[in-house]
């Protein structure tokens, strides 16, 4: 009987045998931050965690999907008021998730507001600038305080001797 390499265990194995193989060794990783790839033991990407010392993937907590950059694997979050549910690395098909897979917000905290980068994209709440509060969970806008106006998505103060009132952002 040989012993198996560092990382590697075998059990089971009975004489006369594959005296010479190293492959009949299987790779044993440490459970919650690597995953078995070719016999190999590889590195879970930050914010994923693996089941245990023979895992074949690792997995994206909540919240985040699993994004493919040439062989390079993360856990991206998705942004602010979206959802998802945990995403397996490296995924059955091999390839990433867009951040379109992060579920829509659909109800913001307070002083925050529901908005889009692209006409495609899912909904996600954006904090309000400064000097301006939301009136609802569902607020497309926020609007900013008596004598200040909106320009470039804040809120400026009006000049000397001028008020306004009711001015948004975005907007």
């Amino acid at each position: 009987c040989k012993d198996c390499p560092e990382n590697k265990v075998r059990t089971g194995s009975v004489v006369p045998g594959d005296e010479d193989k190293d492959d009949v060794c299987l790779a044993s990783c440490t459970a919650g931050s690597q995953y078995v790839s070719n016999n190999e033991c590889v590195d879970c990407p930050s914010g994923s965690t693996s089941s245990g010392t023979d895992a074949t993937f690792c997995t994206c907590s909540v919240n985040h999907y699993a994004k493919k950059q040439g062989n390079t694997w993360t856990c991206e979050p998705c942004k602010t008021g979206q959802t998802k549910a945990a995403t397996q690395i490296p995924s059955t098909d091999g390839v990433g998730e867009a951040a379109s897979a992060c579920t829509a917000a659909t109800s913001c905290n307070a002083n925050h507001y529901l908005t889009k980068d692209g006409k495609s994209d899912p909904d996600y709440c954006e904090a309000c600038p400064e000097g301006s509060t939301s009136s609802d969970g569902s607020s497309r806008t926020c609007t900013c305080e008596a004598n200040k106006y909106a320009k470039n998505n804040e809120c400026k103060d009006c000049p000397e001797n001028k008020v306004r009132t009711g001015s948004v952002v975005p907007g």
